[in-house]
């Protein structure tokens, strides 16, 4: 029945067509939305509250930062991670996530699979591009040093958060022959 539906020569009428489907046509959705266009006040960005949007926005970054993870864009979780210290928001779990982005890609870099990262591209903004361009061209050694730096740098700060003890484990092991 469906694929019937997509041919011109379809028995079915455009309405029957339609009443299928699990959402209007385009053309209808335009045509429901130009009311509620129109009845909006000239210039007005939000429908909402301003500072509220912004609000929220603040508040499901760290969600948003983790959601990065979970689809394993690790360069994007790195990034919103750095913005999070950068802003002094959610330090807790912006170390720890740094310190679980540093861990994986060592073992990426280790592993020869670092090349499975975000690449740069003009619609990203530039510190973003920044960070893709540093992570591509880190050597082992490099990026080795650079988390045992952060976590010397982070340990005091972070005793009693288990999630930073056991990245710091697997730090430990994973470095050691790169330690000097």
């Amino acid at each position: 029945m469906f694929a019937q539906m997509s041919g011109d020569a379809s028995p079915f009428t455009q309405r029957e067509k339609d009443s299928l489907k699990t959402h209007p046509d385009c053309a209808q959705r335009i045509s429901f939305l130009q009311d509620s266009i129109k009845k909006m006040p000239a210039g007005k960005k939000f429908l909402v509250d301003e500072n509220f949007l912004y609000r929220l926005k603040k508040d499901f970054f760290p969600e948003i930062t983790e959601q990065e993870f979970r689809n394993d864009n690790l360069t994007r979780n790195l990034y919103y991670s750095l913005l999070m210290l950068q802003n002094g928001s959610h330090i807790s779990l912006a170390v720890y996530s740094i310190a679980r982005d540093l861990n994986i890609l060592f073992q990426r870099q280790r592993d020869h699979k670092l090349g499975d990262i975000e690449k740069e591209s003009k619609n990203y903004p530039a510190d973003y591009n920044l960070l893709l361009r540093m992570v591509d061209r880190l050597k082992l050694e490099e990026i080795a040093a650079i988390n045992y730096y952060f976590f010397s740098k982070y340990e005091s700060q972070m005793t009693g958060y288990d999630g930073f003890a056991e990245e710091k484990r697997t730090a430990q092991r994973i470095f050691i022959p790169y330690k000097n």
